[in-house]
């Protein structure tokens, strides 16, 4: 997908072809936590979600490496770059031990409270992540902060569900009625209000079209792209599948859509700042066109396309004999 936006960016826009790193943020697949009983056995929810995750830490780091170089920090760019796998290094850590951190101060007491336990190991999260992200931001490093904080995640789930399944199940609870109802408004408001009305109707409209076409070109090559590069025992209804849950493309447009522009303004960059526009306008086109595709054919096509794992059909049909109903 990066190959062709590059291509595109250089054949039909004015917006850089080496800015293609900014066009590759991607959402990590919420979508396919609420098909866990479709193709858990053959591991389609795990892969989904994992190469996801991966693809964060890739785009996010590009992301990030593309920002230090273009806004040119006192580092060279060869320094810059030499820097990277330390920064991810020191990140993961901080994401381990935060998580073992998280674990170990959650541990059930002889007076222990659930409810309690539920909200330190939130509030601990939460905190972690926010110091996470503004140390980095104070060592002037752009890699380091994302990665601690998908790696804080990634350990304190890994670890509380390890030790603790009913804390783990809490906090997943509560962290969702976080995200929908407070931090994923605030998010897309956020990128909402950033954007002017002029980068729609008030601009050409043939780069509209024409970041259209880019990104529409990109959707049709990462669909085709991803089903012949999916390895593993899979059928074909599981292949294209997998090729079509990796296509939304929301949380992290929105999360970090301004970043371009934000820095712009801050450095005082004028020639940069309409650069950041046209990443911004990409970045609300991208959400447009392929969240919603995205999620219309997870939602509805999962049931035909995976197969329910024969323990939760045998789970559903116990529990129907057990409240006197009759299995068909």
């Amino acid at each position: 997908m990066l190959f062709v936006v590059f291509l595109c960016l250089k054949r039909l826009t004015k917006i850089p072809p080496y800015y293609n790193w900014l066009f590759a943020k991607r959402q990590i697949l919420p979508q396919c936590c609420t098909i866990a009983s479709l193709g858990q056995k053959a591991g389609i929810t795990t892969l989904c979600i994992a190469g996801a995750t991966l693809s964060d830490v890739l785009c996010i780091t590009g992301f990030s490496i593309t920002l230090g170089m273009i806004f040119g920090s006192e580092r060279s760019n060869l320094s810059i770059l030499l820097h990277v796998p330390v920064e991810m290094g020191l990140g993961m850590l901080f994401g381990l031990l935060g998580g073992l951190a998280i674990n170990y101060m959650t541990k059930p007491s002889l007076k222990s409270n659930s409810v309690i336990e539920t909200l330190l190991g939130v509030l601990l999260l939460l905190l972690g992540s926010l110091a996470s992200l503004l140390g980095s931001d104070k060592a002037d490093s752009h890699v380091l902060g994302p990665i601690a904080v998908l790696s804080l995640g990634f350990f304190t789930g890994y670890f509380t569900k390890k030790h603790r399944p009913e804390l783990y199940s809490s906090m997943k609870f509560h962290l969702d009625l976080l995200w929908k109802f407070i931090f994923m408004p605030l998010l897309f408001g956020l990128i909402g209000f950033r954007l002017d009305p002029g980068m729609l109707f008030g601009g050409s409209s043939v780069e509209l079209m024409r970041m259209c076409l880019i990104l529409l070109v990109a959707m049709l090559c990462r669909v085709g792209t991803t089903y012949l590069s999916v390895c593993g025992p899979f059928n074909v209804k599981e292949k294209i599948f997998l090729a079509f849950a990796w296509l939304p493309k929301a949380t992290i447009q929105a999360a970090l859509a301004t970043t371009f522009l934000d820095m712009a303004v801050l450095k005082k960059r004028g020639e940069l700042v309409e650069t950041g526009e046209g990443i911004l306008l990409a970045a609300v086109l991208s959400i447009f066109l392929s969240a919603p595709v995205g999620q219309f054919f997870i939602q509805r096509f999962a049931g035909k396309l995976l197969q329910r794992d024969q323990e939760v059909i045998v789970q559903e049909q116990t529990e129907l004999l057990e409240s006197g109903g009759k299995v068909e």
